[in-house]
């Protein structure tokens, strides 16, 4: 199950972030989500059933923990700050 989670949330941060590389501050990479119809998710909800969520566009809101320090190819997104999140 954690090799699912892992692989969902990588797919999801795809959606956003291109390659790894040292950009300043505040730099957003890929088109803005257009979130209308598009389901707003917790962590937990997510890793509870990933399933009917695959091969479909979702916003997951949580606390963001670590992040890459030079462009923020990777992160960890948890519900609440100090929870174990998921890995993207």
């Amino acid at each position: 199950m954690n090799r699912l989670m892992t692989m969902t949330g990588a797919a999801l941060i795809g959606l956003s972030l291109t390659g790894c590389a040292t950009t300043p501050t505040g730099t957003q990479f890929g088109e803005p989500l257009q979130s209308a119809g598009v389901p707003t998710l917790t962590v937990a909800k997510l890793c509870a059933n990933p399933q009917p969520y695959m091969g479909k566009v979702v916003q997951v809101r949580g606390v963001m923990g670590d992040v890459c320090p030079d462009a923020g190819c990777w992160g960890e997104i948890a519900d609440k700050p100090g929870e174990k999140g998921l890995f993207m």
